[in-house]
C-alpha cells in the first residue's frame, strides 16, 4: 500500500503526492510526444519501445531506496515511456484491421485495458499479501512486461 511504501522507503505523504503528479504530467505529454513519434516511426516500433522501456524502467525503478528524488524522476520517465503504449496500440489498430472494423477492435481494446487493469492489480494485491516485497511485485512486472515485448518483434 501507499503507506507502507511511504515507510519502508522513508519518504513522506507528500513526497509520494509529488511522484503521482510527476507521474500523471509526464504520462499526457508523453501521449502527445509518441503521438508524433508513432506517426514517423510506426506503431510496432513505438509499441515495442514502450514494453522494452517500460521493463527496464520498472527493474530501475525498484532499486530505489530512500530517495524521493530518485523516485519521482524514475517513475515520471517510466510514466512518460508508458504513454508510448496506447499509442503505438492505435496505429497498429490502424495499419493491421480494416476500417470497417475500427470501432469493434478499439472498443475491445479499451475494454481489455481496464479489464486488464483491474485483473493485474488484483493479483497483485495477492502477491504482496502473500509476502512479497514491492520491489519484487515491480520485477515480476517487468518481466510479464518483456514477454509481451516477444510477439512485437517477430
Amino acid at each position: 500500500s501507499q503507506q507502507d511504501f511511504c515507510e519502508r522507503e522513508r519518504i513522506s505523504r507528500q513526497e509520494f503526492a509529488a511522484m503521482m503528479a510527476v507521474g500523471y504530467a509526464c504520462y499526457c505529454t508523453g501521449k502527445v510526444v509518441f503521438g508524433l513519434v508513432a506517426d514517423s516511426c510506426g506503431g510496432c516500433s513505438t509499441l515495442l519501445f514502450t514494453l522494452v522501456g517500460s521493463a527496464v524502467l520498472s527493474i530501475v525503478f525498484s532499486f530505489g531506496s530512500g530517495s524521493a528524488a530518485y523516485f519521482i524522476v524514475v517513475y515520471g520517465v517510466l510514466r512518460f515511456t508508458q504513454a508510448a503504449g496506447w499509442v503505438g496500440i492505435v496505429r497498429v489498430v490502424g495499419a493491421w484491421v480494416p476500417s470497417t472494423r475500427h470501432g469493434r477492435v478499439m472498443s475491445f481494446l479499451s475494454l481489455s485495458f481496464l479489464i486488464g487493469d483491474t485483473v493485474v492489480r488484483s493479483i497483485l494485491s495477492e502477491v504482496l499479501q502473500a509476502g512479497y516485497s514491492w520491489r519484487e511485485v515491480m520485477r515480476f512486472c517487468a518481466l510479464g512486461t518483456a514477454v509481451f515485448a516477444v510477439p512485437v518483434v517477430i
